[in-house]
């Protein structure tokens, strides 16, 4: 059959991601329209004079298509760039309106606002500057606390500090900056109870987004009257997809049993809503025609209400495709649907592409068509749980990949939970639904279906719970690189070929007949192949340490050559009061990205809670072997609670001083420097100093050591020279001792420190390192720093300023 919509998806997404990744020059572009230009006029003239239409004038329009996908990309990067960037760092006063229906989450709302107007900004030297441009761009207004309810379309004037959002510390980790900027959002403002904030009238709306908006409002109040906060909440996230009211608990829970794409409305949602409107039409006795159109008008009017995001969009253009299909009687076409509803929501919005939500929407949809039908014989076992099972399977086979990439878990008892709670979520939905739209005319029979919904609604959230608490319930997965993700599905494009292809299957039947020897030998050679590249590529001769950025903390990962692992220090402390868990949201994060699922020694240099806090999120996710502390660890509150953990889990603790080593294996010597055995004063002076030697690199690793220990260092007569040293206690010139700087000789210099009320890092100490001139590189300022050696030289990247420096 032939797909066209397929090919012109093909290369109008390939065109976006060409612009994506290159950003092609201004000419470039205009050279590529030019010539589209002159070749359209030529075939123009060539077919008026009756002249053979050239072969491949098929092969020009996909190149207009991939051009036009180029343009796109690059028409939406101007429009989303704006002109306010200037802005950041200044209190400014503005004049703006919501564009977007306000984000309300458990201790805040969230209002985007279009700038339409500058009053002025201070600068730094508290002079007003009064603007007379255009501004172009969108401010994210963070309203903490109670305050003033603003509405979609109202107009604002706001005034505050305009900030830019901080770009990601850690390789891998989420950038919340680009997202922002990927939706025209610039800036961000903080207001505490809307300070600063007042509505001064009525912008600019579109009338169909208010009418939905406001229409959502009024069934979500039904909701809210009816039933208990926690419930209505999540009810709001299961019927329209806003999370923000959520217990952050329930949402985890719902994610490790592998059922959180109930919380993102998708097709699942639309045909749920479509489904009940047809049936609901032929139990009334309608016609077909208007059966098909009443779920058409439902099921866009549910996606507006829903916000229309890239999944539910999908869905809503292969519904109505389906329904229009139907009335014309004609055969169905679900790649050409689904190419469609692709086109139609890149071409609004080309960097939809690299949204998660929009690639595994199309991937599980995909999957769910491709696969299910392969699975004949699992679909004729107890025919409504066979079927159940075949969708979740072909779902996560089809984004299995991309979760990793996003996600770095893969949900074991994905298929329970989906046999389980999905069934039960469809009831909620229908009693939630039919709950809201009834109670806008008649709240008791809402109330009673509201009741009877939060009672299934408790029991989905217990059995996702106990799905999700079981042992063993989500893998940690490494995410996979892009090569990766293409041989995953190149593999299983073949599979599928080969599965539906009955002249592919005899032929390679009769292949593996005439051939067998010669084909066992050629796999036998591909996996030798396989086996020694994987063994060049994995065996570097090379030591990884990185320097993780933990905020006002430290932490350092030390990969060896075997791909063995060493962590000193947890980080911690510093954002507890915001409920921020750097263990939980940082560290392990950041483990489970570079695949470490053992820790074979873990130093702690000392008991504060900015060193050794995050070591409790590592217990239960993270093996580890082996735990070195200095003798006075235990010697402090934080220290023996500490350490009753670690012996409550069986890991076996080990106490160093001065003096000591730690031979790890393939030539990595721990050497201690201190402490010398004696507790000190305060608990940094009982830090362990160590210095990392692999061959002849040194890293200098000092915790919160002081004057006193670094001097006794620097005085012993002992060799402490290192060509990196993290400086120690973030920077504080209590522990700046030029002496013992001068006694280890660093090249380069490394502070973990973060924002903080101490004044880390001491000025005294960046003087110091400068008139000395050794490198300074700060996890605050160049985010995660990542030391790279084979022993002899080595090279220093940044994650933030992607700077690199060799020796």
């Amino acid at each position: 059959m032939s797909r066209p919509l397929v090919l012109i998806l093909i290369f109008f997404a390939s065109g976006i991601i060409i612009e994506y990744l290159l950003h092609l020059p201004a000419y470039v572009l205009l050279c590529d329209v030019l010539t589209a230009a002159v070749v359209a006029a030529v075939k123009g003239f060539t077919a008026k004079a009756g002249i053979a239409a050239n072969a491949n004038i098929k092969l020009w329009f996909f190149a207009a298509v991939l051009l036009c996908g180029i343009l796109m990309c690059r028409l939406e990067f101007y429009v989303l760039c704006g002109n306010i960037d200037f802005l950041a760092g200044k209190y400014t006063v503005f004049t703006g309106t919501v564009v977007t229906e306000p984000d309300r989450r458990i201790d805040r709302t969230d209002y985007v606002v279009n700038i339409e107007m500058i009053n002025y900004s201070i600068e730094n030297d508290d002079t007003r500057a009064v603007t007379d441009f255009r501004p172009r761009g969108h401010v994210l207004v963070s309203v903490k606390g109670p305050g003033p309810e603003f509405r979609y379309g109202d107009r604002l004037q706001a005034a505050g500090l305009l900030q830019k959002t901080e770009v990601p510390g850690n390789p891998g980790e989420f950038n919340y900056r680009k997202y922002l900027e990927e939706r025209g959002i610039r800036l961000v403002l903080k207001s505490r109870n809307g300070a600063g904030m007042s509505k001064i009238g009525t912008g600019p709306v579109n009338p169909l987004v208010k009418f939905s908006i406001g229409l959502k409002e009024k069934l979500v109040s039904v909701i809210n009257k009816n039933m208990p906060e926690q419930q209505a909440a999540l009810m709001e996230g299961i019927l329209f997809g806003s999370t923000g009211r959520i217990d952050p608990e329930i949402k985890e829970d719902m994610a490790l049993a592998g059922v959180a794409h109930i919380l993102s409305v998708s097709g699942y949602h639309v045909g749920l809503v479509a489904g009940f409107i047809i049936l609901a039409g032929n139990t009334l006795g309608l016609r077909k025609p208007v059966c098909d159109a009443l779920a058409a008008t439902a099921a866009g009017l549910y996606a507006l209400t829903a916000g229309a995001g890239p999944a539910v969009t999908r869905a809503l253009i292969m519904a109505w495709v389906l329904l229009l299909v139907r009335y014309v009687r004609k055969e169905y076409d679900w790649p050409s649907s689904m190419s469609l509803a692709g086109l139609v929501i890149l071409m609004i919005n080309p960097l939809a592409l690299f949204e998660p939500g929009f690639q595994l929407s199309f991937l599980a949809t995909w999957g769910i068509l491709c696969l299910v039908p392969l699975f004949k014989r699992l679909n004729t076992i107890l025919p409504p749980v066979g079927q159940a099972s075949s969708v979740a399977f072909a779902a996560q086979i089809a984004v299995f990949p991309v979760t990793a990439h996003y996600f770095n878990y893969f949900p074991l008892f994905f298929l329970p939970a989906n046999l389980i709670v999905v069934p039960l979520i469809s009831i909620v939905m229908l009693l939630g639904g039919i709950a809201a739209v009834l109670g806008l005319v008649w709240n008791p029979p809402a109330e009673i279906l509201c009741i009877s919904a939060a009672a299934v609604l408790d029991v989905s959230l217990m059995a996702a719970g106990v799905l999700a608490r079981l042992p063993y319930a989500v893998i940690d997965v490494r995410p996979p690189g892009i090569i990766k993700i293409a041989c995953y599905y190149l593999t299983l494009g073949l599979f599928m070929e080969f599965c539906r292809n009955c002249g592919l299957r005899i032929r390679a039947k009769r292949l593996w007949y005439l051939n067998r020897s010669a084909l066992v030998l050629a796999v036998l050679a591909m996996l030798v192949v396989l086996l020694w590249g994987g063994m060049a590529y994995s065996g570097s001769d090379s030591v990884e340490i990185t320097f993780i950025d933990v905020g006002q903390g430290d932490a350092a990962l030390v990969q060896s050559p075997g791909g063995r692992n060493i962590l000193i220090d947890t980080g911690g402390v510093p954002e507890s009061s915001t409920g921020f868990d750097v263990g939980e949201r940082r560290l392990v994060p950041f483990l489970n990205r570079k695949g470490v699922g053992e820790i074979d020694v873990l130093v702690l240099t000392h008991p504060h809670l900015d060193h050794i806090q995050g070591a409790s999120a590592l217990l239960g996710k993270i093996k580890i072997k082996t735990v070195v502390v200095a003798p006075q660890f235990a010697q402090y509150p934080e220290g023996i609670e500490l350490k009753q953990k670690l012996l409550e889990r069986n890991i076996q603790i080990r106490e160093v001083g001065g003096g000591e080593n730690i031979y790890f294996g393939e030539d990595i010597i721990l050497e201690v420097l201190s402490p010398n055995g004696r507790t000190a004063v305060n608990a940094n002076d009982d830090s362990l100093v160590i210095r990392l030697g692999y061959r002849d690199f040194r890293v200098m690793f000092t915790g919160d050591a002081e004057t006193v220990p670094l001097e006794a260092i620097s005085e012993s007569g002992q060799d402490c020279r290192a060509d990196i040293v993290k400086i120690p206690h973030h920077g504080s010139s209590n522990a700046w001792t030029e002496d013992f700087f001068r006694a280890a000789d660093p090249e380069a210099a490394v502070i973990s420190v973060g924002q903080n009320l101490f004044g880390h890092p001491s000025p005294r100490v960046l003087e110091g390192l400068e008139q000395m001139k050794i490198r300074v590189l700060r996890t605050d300022r160049d985010g995660a720093v990542t030391v790279r050696s084979d022993g002899y030289g080595y090279k220093v990247t940044t994650t933030k300023g992607m700077n690199l420096i060799g020796y």
